[in-house]
């Protein structure tokens, strides 16, 4: 197995991404960005259908993963809270998986043409975000020291760190970052991993 596929397992397996600390603002930075997400089995899902517009009740988490495209915008915030933007739960599901593991599946079956997923997430603290088979995860406001990132057959993340940064793309897809972060990155099959503010890297 390659370099970036094992950091993809290892990041999906252990940790990844940033974290806010409740008592900073939305962009401050914070020295606390813990990178710890198990993706395990147990699961809660989301029972009521809900369509654009509408919050999405979903329990506590405190990692993102977003399955199968769609587009994710987190952002510093005191409460979760998770907005269905655009979209609807008859066709996309939403479940917490491992008790800590926001899971999205943007489209579960049966999806319209032309079907647009858009979610807002709002939180004071995450600790893992992944994306597997396309989609768009935004957490660039959320502004933290360390971070991991990782995007599995195609996706991108935007990401922002300041001390450390281990991302890894494999079978396509890309990781755009900011901040001063020293960068561990491995790409397999296709995609990139490169800095969007004009920064050191």
């Amino acid at each position: 197995m390659r370099t970036a596929s094992l950091l993809i397992a290892a990041i999906l397996a252990g940790g990844i991404a940033a974290a806010c600390s409740p008592d900073s603002p939305m962009g401050q930075r914070t020295d606390d960005a813990v990178v710890r997400a198990d993706m395990g089995m147990a699961r809660t899902d989301v029972a009521l259908t809900r369509t654009s517009g509408a919050d999405v009740p979903v329990g506590h988490f405190s990692g993102v993963e977003l399955r199968g495209g769609g587009h994710v915008v987190l952002r510093y915030g005191t409460t979760e809270r998770v907005t269905l933007v655009s979209g609807s739960t008859q066709f996309t599901r939403f479940h917490i998986e491992n008790g800590h593991t926001l899971v999205i599946d943007a489209c579960t079956y049966d999806c319209p043409s032309h079907y647009d997923l858009e979610v807002q997430i709002q939180t004071p603290r995450i600790e893992a975000v992944a994306i597997e088979g396309g989609g768009h995860i935004d957490l660039s406001t959320i502004a933290a020291a360390k971070g991991n990132a990782a995007v599995n057959g195609g996706g991108r993340i935007r990401i922002h760190a300041d001390q450390h940064l281990t991302a890894a793309v494999n079978g396509g897809g890309s990781i755009g970052y900011s901040g001063n972060a020293e960068v561990t990155s491995a790409v397999n099959g296709g995609g990139s991993v490169r800095r969007e503010d004009g920064g050191r890297g």
